[in-house]
């Protein structure tokens, strides 16, 4: 695909008032001025057109034009550029409008804010995407700074540079780099089949993910030796385990004996303690019966109390909970009536919003139809439309006219049903509440007159409750048993004091033992730590010797990888200079601060980048566009700033158009002269 550029309009941009550029036919085109001409306005023209951006790719820049310093107002600043695609008409056109409003209270209007509006082939399009849209059929906005700038891949960031590089060839595949360099046969040996083990991730990405695991085996390994000197800090002092042990045998033997002797001296006082406690249970059982017939008692002689009692509180709780219900309903009434509240603001805001709709109805059935300006002017050849012509285009854009009204119309109105159809909706929900609120209100009345009547019961039923029995009731059964406990307590009291052996010495003796058994135990633990901690030395030593064993495979893997990578760079490096006519590119990957450092070398001639005079820099910016142009089968206008201090050119299928510096009186033939002061 091949866009030529016919001419650039400019209409009140960057300080051009009414500015046409026709280019050459066929050929260069060759722009002459003095510095400050207007030169650079155009590049920002083109490229402003097609991206919105200006020739540095900024999105804000000093789009609008100033008279004595003062930015014209209410003024439209636009740029048209005409193209040759494929040798079919392209008119691009993108227009930056001011939005001026007058807010209340204002007596003037004042700027309120900016929009685009975007034209191709005459037509407007309703938005940026599908402008945008229809521009990438031919160019992405990408693809056309690449290559119609000349310092655009130059200022991209190496990651960049290297991604487009390597779109340029047939990508090299791993087994293209395993076939070209035979060492790297031992890193199948040493981590399998590549295609198994990278499985969907770049071999960088591999790379990265094994120096990783070095890293961790490394720091694993620094810690041991400080782990290992920690161990032996900790491990106690190693005694003659045997002995201790038969020294803490002897002692649990002669505790073993005090405790038997303990025992039997328990045992006998055991028995007699037995028989009192049996005495004392059966006291206590004897004095539970007796309260539990003295309670029957008592209970029979106030059962008509209780009863009345209980009906007391089956009432109060019969009341409580009809003054649950009325407070539950005064909580749905104030919910119901915030609800009512909320629905009538919404029914107020469709009014308010269906009279906005009305009016905006009545605006737009008062719209009449008016010949736009610049429509009955040909845009290709810039004369008056014929009459018949003319009567044709008024046709068009008066039925397109009237159908954006009866489209906008109708709109309206369904809009405008929708909102009646929701206020509806409001109402009826407000009518709900209403009705449910007169319910309510009418169901805490009954409650409150049923609490009244609940209130006179309680009361009434309180007047007239039987007096509390108090005091100890007895009985034939109660005398009974008073008498069975006073007969076991007088057996009780006859059986003595309890005596006990002394056992003072014995328990002594025991203390001392359980002392040294402890003391004993406390030297065996040191034992097992000791066994623990040379365990672990053991194991600790054993894991180095395993982490220095896959260290160095891991150190092998990476040598081969890094092998790999260069040797991939290197193949497709040869691939891609092979495309290029004076520059020549290498790829360099360097440490900087413990991280990978992407670069793209790019010399001219054999001379580094940055060390080529602008001649160099702007053919090497030539022969980068005539790689990318073979690759994308796309041809673009280039232009070339600063173009004189180039003798000759690299040749090139796209157009190209040269911004001279204006030297002497003297300009190339077919140059174009730019006089105008006010491009700038």
């Amino acid at each position: 695909m091949e866009l030529r550029l016919i001419d650039l309009q400019l209409d009140l941009f960057k300080g051009a008032q009414h500015e046409q550029i026709v280019m050459r036919p066929d050929g260069d085109t060759i722009i002459v001025g003095d510095n400050r001409s207007g030169k650079t306005t155009l590049f920002d023209a083109y490229a402003y057109a097609w991206t919105g951006k200006d020739s540095l790719g900024r999105k804000e820049f000093g789009i609008k034009t100033k008279v004595n310093g003062e930015v014209l107002k209410h003024c439209d600043h636009a740029v048209t550029a005409r193209f040759e695609a494929d040798g079919a008409p392209l008119e691009v056109k993108r227009v930056y409008c001011e939005t001026w409003g007058r807010p209340s209270g204002c007596e003037e209007d004042v700027l309120t804010g900016h929009e685009t509006h975007y034209f191709i082939n005459g037509l407007e399009k309703k938005t940026k995407r599908e402008f945008d849209a229809e521009l990438a059929a031919y160019v992405g906005e990408e693809d056309f700074r690449l290559l119609s700038d000349v310092t655009y891949f130059f200022n991209l960031t190496p990651e960049d540079q290297k991604r487009l590089l390597f779109s340029l060839v047939r990508p090299v595949t791993n087994d293209d780099v395993m076939s070209y360099e035979p060492r790297l046969g031992e890193l199948t040996e040493l981590v399998g089949e590549l295609s198994e083990i990278l499985s969907g991730k770049t071999i960088e990405t591999y790379l990265k993910e094994v120096k990783e695991q070095r890293n961790t085996l490394k720091k694993d390994l620094d810690g041991i030796p400080d782990k290992i000197a920690t161990k032996q800090e900790d491990m106690p002092e190693r005694e003659d385990w045997e002995q201790v042990e038969k020294e803490r045998e002897s002692a649990l033997h002669g505790r073993k004996a005090i405790d038997d002797e303990l025992a039997d001296i328990a045992k006998r006082e055991k028995s007699a303690q037995n028989d009192r406690v049996e005495l004392q249970r059966k006291i206590g059982d004897k004095r539970i019966e007796l309260t539990r017939e003295q309670h029957i008692l008592k209970e029979e002689a106030n059962i008509e109390r209780t009863k009345a009692l209980s009906a007391i509180r089956d009432l109060e709780r019969e009341k409580a909970e009809k003054q649950r219900t009325v407070e539950s309903y005064t909580r749905t009434i104030t919910e119901r009536r915030r609800a009512i509240e909320r629905h009538q603001k919404e029914v107020d805001r469709l009014g308010a919003e269906m009279n906005t709709l009305r009016d905006q109805y009545y605006k737009i059935t008062a719209e009449v139809f008016n010949m736009p300006q610049g429509e009955t002017i040909c845009p290709t050849c810039l004369r008056p439309l014929e009459a018949g012509e003319l009567a044709a285009k008024e046709a068009t854009l008066l039925e397109s006219f009237n159908e954006n009204k009866s489209r906008r119309l109708n709109e309206n109105k369904t809009k405008g049903a929708g909102l009646k159809n929701a206020q509806a909706v409001e109402n009826q929900h407000i009518i709900d509440y209403n009705g449910e609120i007169t319910e309510l209100e009418e169901g805490i009345k009954v409650l409150n007159e049923n609490i009244a009547q609940i209130d006179t019961d309680i009361a009434h039923r309180r007047e007239t409750l039987p007096e509390e029995v108090t005091g100890t009731p007895a009985s034939d059964t109660t005398k009974a048993i008073e008498k069975e406990i006073a007969d076991l307590e007088e057996q009780f009291n006859g059986m003595g004091e309890e005596e006990h052996a002394d056992t003072t010495d014995l328990k002594t003796r025991k203390s001392n033992l359980d002392q040294t058994i402890s003391d004993l135990d406390r030297r065996l633990a040191n034992r097992d730590q000791y066994n623990r901690i040379q365990q672990g030395i053991e194991e600790l030593q054993k894991k180095q010797r395993s982490i220095n064993k896959e260290l160095a495979k891991a150190d092998k893997i990476v040598d081969l990888l890094e092998t790999f990578v260069k040797t991939k760079d290197a193949m497709i490096i040869e691939r891609i200079n092979s495309l290029f006519q004076v520059v020549r590119f290498s790829f360099l990957s360097q440490r900087l601060n413990g991280k990978d450092n992407i670069t793209c070398a790019c010399t001219v001639n054999g001379v580094d980048y940055k060390d080529v005079n602008n001649a160099g820099r702007i053919n090497a910016g030539l022969d980068v566009i005539n790689a990318f142009c073979r690759a994308k089968g796309i041809r673009i206008p280039i232009f070339i700033d600063n173009a004189e201090s180039v003798q000759e050119f690299i040749h090139t299928d796209s157009q190209k158009v040269l911004l001279y510096v204006k030297q002497g009186e003297e300009i190339p033939a077919g140059a174009i002269l730019l006089r105008s002061p006010a491009l700038k």
